[in-house]
């Protein structure tokens, strides 16, 4: 199975809720526990136990025993009252927020402490929020289906309950052809929905990211983010290289090691560094780029450094040459960013 080098197979990093809502929806089309957990070593005890995760590995065998039944067209639909709880933690931390893009910056962070079966990303323009959902586990068609349908469809449900009003997107694109079935998504998106798009996505209008929450709390959200942030390491720490060698780079925002001296201190030659992250689909530059740009919009949002000394800061030899990679990283200058948050 090809699967994506952020992802990890063996590391716990689904929570058990997801394998419990998972064989709760199972049953009630007459699924028994049993089948789902067929091959995967988990029982139903395991599951039971409070903030419990499992592997990626017993997360995608339960599906494929899924998926191997015969399943009503709308089970891939919300099919029971929607739950904040849902998300975990990160679901609380995004309802405490002031306004939803910063509910969708929190999530930007951290949602892969919800344990998705797809991998995501976040791009803020001029039109507005554009999320989008790679198939980071290789998975056959009729898996991709269901577990895209699973985690787009709840996304109005989720909008509605922070925003306290109906929220629909302005369009919503899926990789995949129409399904038989496609009425239901044109009802669960009150939006126009295409098919056979090159990439699954689902698109906000700038109006809608400025919408005031709900039940903001500054207090409670700064509380559920480091408990996301604590998950999220904890996740992290049983990945891969490429994760283990952003956390080096991150615990250094002073003084980045280079390749040889970051390799030296993950107990590895460089050329060794430098194969093994090849494997995995990457590059020691890349991401030291990405370990850059999130220190400098760190720096950019909660200091009054100027960008000469951020500079200094992240191993630019000139404000010049960093200007013009913060550009490249984002889409914007370093002035404009900082204006903008």
């Amino acid at each position: 199975m090809a699967v994506h080098p952020r992802f990890n197979l063996e590391a716990p990093a689904v929570p058990a809720r997801n394998a419990k809502a998972t064989i709760e929806a199972a049953r009630r089309v007459g699924i028994g526990a049993n089948a789902l957990l067929d091959g995967t070593g988990l029982c139903d005890e395991q599951l039971r136990i409070p903030g419990a995760r499992i592997t990626y590995r017993a997360f995608l065998t339960m599906y494929r025993n899924l998926i191997a039944h015969p399943l009503p067209a709308d089970f891939g639909f919300m099919q029971q009252p929607f739950s904040i709880a849902s998300y975990g933690m990160l679901g609380y931390a995004m309802m405490s927020c002031a306004t939803l893009e910063q509910a969708i910056q929190i999530a930007l962070k951290y949602y892969r402490t919800a344990g998705p079966l797809l991998d995501l990303s976040f791009e803020f323009g001029a039109d507005g929020l554009v999320i989008t959902a790679r198939n980071a586990f290789d998975l056959d068609p009729p898996l991709l289906t269901l577990a895209t349908e699973q985690l787009f469809t709840p996304f109005p449900l989720l909008l509605e309950l922070l925003v306290g009003a109906a929220v629909a997107p302005r369009r919503v694109e899926l990789g995949y052809p129409a399904p038989p079935h496609r009425g239901l998504y044109e009802r669960a998106f009150d939006a126009p929905v295409v098919f056979g798009a090159p990439e699954s996505r689902f698109l906000l209008d700038r109006e809608t990211l400025a919408m005031p929450l709900a039940q903001a709390d500054a207090d409670s959200a700064l509380l559920f983010e480091r408990s996301c942030r604590e998950l999220l390491q904890d996740i992290e720490r049983h990945e891969s290289l490429s994760n283990e060698l952003r956390q080096l780079l991150l615990a250094s925002p002073g003084k980045l090691p280079d390749a040889a001296s970051a390799a030296a201190r993950l107990h590895l030659g460089e050329r060794t560094l430098r194969r093994r992250l090849a494997a995995e689909g990457t590059t020691f530059q890349a991401i030291l780029d990405q370990v850059r740009c999130r220190i400098a919009t760190d720096y950019l949002t909660t200091t009054h450094l100027s960008t000469q000394e951020i500079a200094e800061l992240l191993g630019f030899s000139e404000a010049t040459n960093f200007r013009r990679a913060f550009l490249r990283w984002t889409r914007r200058s370093p002035t404009s960013y900082r204006k903008h948050r």
